[in-house]
C-alpha cells in the first residue's frame, strides 16, 4: 500500500503506473482520514512493465494505492507513479514582505514571469500589523490594508505584506514560472515627505 501526501488540495488530471501487470486499487481523501474510491485499475495482459497512463480531472490531498490481488505476471510492485495536476501554489513566507518600521502605504505590485500556452499566474495577497494576524485575502494589491486609525494619531500599519501565488495549467504539462515581482509602497517618517520605496522578491 502506497499513501501520498500533496500537501493541500489539489487538482489532479493524470496519473500513470510504471507496472500495468498487476490490479491496482485507488483512493482519494481531502483529510487523509475518509477515503473514497476512486478506480478499480484492473492488470494488464502482458509481462512488460508500464506507462499505464490514466486521465481524468479530480481533486484531493491524499492519494492512496492499494495492490489488488490479481497479477498477470511479476510481484507487482509499484515501479514509479507518477501525479500530474494542474495548479500549484505558493506562498511567502509571513515576514518575508516586511515594510519596515516607518511603512505607510503598499502601492503597487510588477511580476516578471513566462507563460506558454494553456498556462496562467494568479496572485492574491494580505497584509498584518505583527505577521500573526492576517487580513482576509483580497485579488488586488491596491485593496489590502495598509493601515488602520487616525492618520494624525499613530495609525496602525500593516507593514507586512504576505503574496499566494497560483501557477496553474489546463493540458497538465505545460509549465508557467515566475522569476521575480517588484513591490512598491511608501514610507512616511516625520517630519519628511513619504519616500517611495521597492521589494523586490526572487
Amino acid at each position: 500500500m502506497f499513501i501520498g501526501d500533496l500537501g493541500e488540495v489539489k487538482n489532479i488530471v493524470e496519473y500513470m503506473f510504471w507496472d500495468s501487470n498487476v490490479d491496482w486499487i485507488i483512493y482519494r481523501s481531502d483529510d487523509g482520514s475518509t477515503w473514497t474510491l476512486h478506480t478499480f485499475r484492473s492488470a494488464g495482459t502482458g509481462c512488460t512493465d508500464g506507462g499505464d497512463q490514466h486521465a481524468g480531472s479530480f481533486s484531493a490531498r491524499y492519494i492512496k494505492v492499494i495492490r489488488g490481488t490479481s497479477a498477470w505476471c511479476g510481484d507487482g510492485n509499484v515501479i514509479r507513479m507518477k501525479i500530474s495536476g494542474n495548479s500549484a501554489t505558493h506562498t511567502t513566507a509571513p515576514t518575508q514582505i516586511d515594510g519596515g518600521a516607518n511603512f505607510w502605504q503598499w502601492e503597487s505590485f510588477t511580476d516578471s514571469k513566462t507563460t506558454p500556452a494553456n498556462t496562467s499566474v494568479s496572485y492574491r495577497y494580505r497584509t498584518s500589523a505583527n505577521g500573526t494576524d492576517w487580513t482576509s485575502w483580497v485579488g488586488s494589491i491596491g485593496s489590502v490594508t495598509s493601515r488602520t486609525g487616525d492618520d494624525s494619531n499613530n495609525p496602525t500599519k500593516y507593514r507586512y505584506l504576505q503574496i499566494e501565488a497560483t501557477l496553474s495549467n489546463t493540458d497538465g504539462a505545460s509549465t508557467p514560472t515566475i522569476d521575480s515581482y517588484t513591490i512598491g509602497y511608501h514610507t512616511n517618517q516625520k517630519p519628511n515627505a513619504p519616500t517611495a520605496m521597492t521589494a523586490v522578491v526572487n
